[in-house]
């Protein structure tokens, strides 16, 4: 048989998807970076996943683009990386347009060349979520609670087409019956319902009430008979759409069929096997629930499957075949799974929770990141290459700092779940547990390596003999949470930065309090001591960076220029230059003489969780909310104040 334009155009695009994907796969890490950056460890964070129509192909939006995975051999490459955080995407019926959902808007991209066609703004602060018709002529978007309103667009030419109103709320879930006549909206906040809608007409038909919380996902059979809704009061409603009371539902009378209930955590996504017997569902797994996926029996609503391995669920798409479906969740992992027989079957990694803290080891080889909220995992990475050598598991709740070990050889992590662990680097096996703080905390090790400290929540201060793992002491007098310690390079004074404004300094000698820093006039998010030990910086909730001198222990100099929260900052190795990492999505570069600010550094999609120098100064790794981590060349950073993007 003659082959058909079609068939070879599909052929070009499935060998240059091979090939871009094994080349991305060698080098995403140096894909798109900003201006002064020299690697990038993390693909970003996973919001939503969808398989394309044909089921060759996974579109997933992460905080800094999309990436497209090419179903065969699990490699990915990015569609772009140049438009920062992106909520959701959504392949349209022939699978040859993608939409993205951002602040700014909705963008439609090629996907045979991804290229970018036009962009759908219209929305306050951007679609919350989109559908096309079953005919890929129309797209509906919903706004958020402040326009509460639905647009239905062309697809083609992107005109708008209609507006519907009628919600009192966010829109949180939209679907269009099969003949694509009516559509179906959720709300999440304050009314808690479901609304159809005639597409022909433009008019409200009916409103489906029943949930006691907030609506998080809608999924509609292939059929179009049984609507699913997934809800913040951890039930799941099945729904006859033609009656005027609603759970499972009748998509056509309205009516309320049957209530799935055993989620410990908000149903946050939903999905319907290409069958329809079959309904998979994603939880936040709340309430220290392992099991976030679960599949039911549609027919007789029984639970039929229960699959362990993930944190919180954000997103399922089930692949056309209905042999396998994919979960995205906040563990930074896409899963696979075969739906038959209820079973893991595969992993693509890569992309990684938001790490709260970062460390270089002290010869600059290794980088280490903490456990995000979802995945509680520190990962140890190759600083050179920004290839990860290990991963360090044993965390329950999210890692709030690292500390390696002057040495290099141990690695200290403070945890929500209220223990430190003590890591072997070399082998990464665990070597001990500290337990005694009721609450998450920071970590600092001594100068020499033997002493531990750590700063909790719990308002103390408490000092570890690294050796015995046995307690040395505690420190008692901050009145709020204690968000950072740091050793003086001597190792006589321990500093501790508090919620309650206040900087205390402690004798390590003597064990006494020595003296209280207040004037700082915000709560202390960050402490830092210089190299030689002559300088303090302080960095607080309100975006200033104090230096303090340690002899007169009065403040030096203010440094100003985030617009937000400091959550963390390190002096260089010869103590010239401080770096600040910033809620406001920047890295500060300042001059510790002068204090005047030398660079910020632009590139982050979330806000900066923490910063650290590399010990010859030339690399500075930042850790972001975006779920990457960015290592800056710090040799073409400059030095004329400036803003690299």
């Amino acid at each position: 048989m003659k082959p058909t334009l079609s068939s070879i155009l599909l052929v070009l695009f499935v060998f240059s998807t091979l090939c871009l994907s094994s080349s991305f796969a060698q080098d995403y890490t140096q894909w798109g970076l900003p201006e002064g950056a020299k690697a990038r460890i993390g693909k970003g964070r996973i919001n939503e996943i969808a398989y394309s129509p044909d089921g060759t192909q996974l579109a997933v939006a992460t905080s800094i683009g999309i990436w497209v995975y090419n179903m065969s051999t699990h490699q990915g490459f990015p569609l772009t990386m140049e438009i920062g955080w992106v909520w959701g995407v959504t392949f349209n019926p022939d699978g040859k347009t993608l939409a993205s959902r951002t602040k700014r808007g909705i963008q439609l991209w090629d996907v045979a060349t991804g290229k970018h066609k036009f962009t759908l703004t219209g929305h306050i602060e951007g679609p919350t979520d989109v559908a096309f018709s079953p005919n890929g002529r129309t797209l509906a978007s919903g706004g958020n609670w402040k326009d509460k309103t639905i647009h239905l667009w062309d697809a083609a030419t992107g005109r708008r087409k209609l507006t519907l109103t009628g919600h009192e709320g966010s829109i949180s879930g939209i679907v269009f019956s099969p003949d694509g006549k009516t559509l179906i909206t959720s709300e999440s906040y304050p009314t808690k319902v479901i609304r159809l809608w005639d597409v022909v007409e433009g008019r409200h038909k009916r409103t489906l009430k029943g949930h006691k919380g907030s609506v998080y996902s809608l999924a509609l059979s292939p059929d179009g008979r049984i609507l699913a809704s997934g809800s913040k009061d951890k039930t799941i409603r099945l729904w006859d759409p033609s009656d005027s009371n609603i759970r499972l539902w009748d998509a056509f009378r309205g009516r309320h069929k049957r209530t799935l209930k055993g989620h410990a955590g908000h149903v946050n996504t939903l999905a319907f096997s290409p069958d329809g017997k079959t309904l998979v569902s994603g939880s936040d797994g709340f309430s220290g629930e392992n099991t976030t996926i679960w599949l039911w029996d549609v027919v007789t609503g029984k639970q039929k499957g229960e699959l362990i391995g993930q944190g919180p669920v954000r997103s399922l798409s089930f692949s056309p075949d209905g042999k396998t479906f994919a979960s995205g969740g906040e563990d930074g992992n896409i899963l696979l799974w075969d739906a038959l027989v209820a079973s893991h079957k595969g992993t693509i990694v890569g992309h990684i929770d938001a790490s709260k803290s970062v460390d270089f080891s002290p010869d600059g080889l290794t980088l280490a990141t903490s456990g995000g909220w979802a995945d509680n995992t520190n990962r140890l990475w190759d600083a050179r290459t920004g290839a990860r050598t290990g991963s360090l598991t044993g965390h329950t709740d999210v890692v709030w700092s690292l500390s390696f070990s002057p040495d290099g050889e141990m690695l200290a992590s403070g945890s929500r779940d209220k223990t430190i662990r003590l890591w072997d680097v070399s082998t990464r096996e665990p070597k001990g547990t500290f337990v005694g703080h009721t609450s998450g905390m920071s970590v600092a090790f001594s100068p020499d390596g033997r002493t531990l400290a750590s700063g909790s929540y719990d308002k103390t201060i408490r000092l570890w003999d690294v050796s015995t793992r046995e307690s040395k002491g505690t420190f008692v007098g901050h009145t709020d949470s204690i968000e950072g310690v740091a050793f003086s390079p001597d190792g006589r004074t321990l500093a501790s930065g508090s919620e309650d404004q206040t900087i205390r300094l402690w004798n390590l000698i003597t064990g006494e309090h020595k003296q209280t820093l207040v004037g700082h006039g915000s709560k202390i998010a960050s402490i830092s001591f210089s190299p030689r030990g002559d300088i303090l910086a302080s960095a607080g909730w309100n975006g200033t960076i104090l230096l303090w001198d340690t002899v007169e222990l009065t403040p030096k100099k203010t440094l100003i220029g985030h617009t937000s929260k400091v959550n963390g900052i390190a002096f260089s190795l010869d103590g010239n230059m401080l770096v600040s990492g910033s809620e406001d999505g920047t890295v500060g570069l300042w001059s510790v003489d002068t204090g005047q600010l030398n660079k910020m550094l632009i590139g982050h999609t979330g806000g900066i969780n923490d910063v650290a120098f590399s010990p010859d100064g030339r690399t500075l790794a930042s850790c972001s909310w975006d779920g990457t981590v960015l290592l800056w060349d710090l040799t073409l950073a400059g030095s004329t104040t400036d803003k690299v993007r």
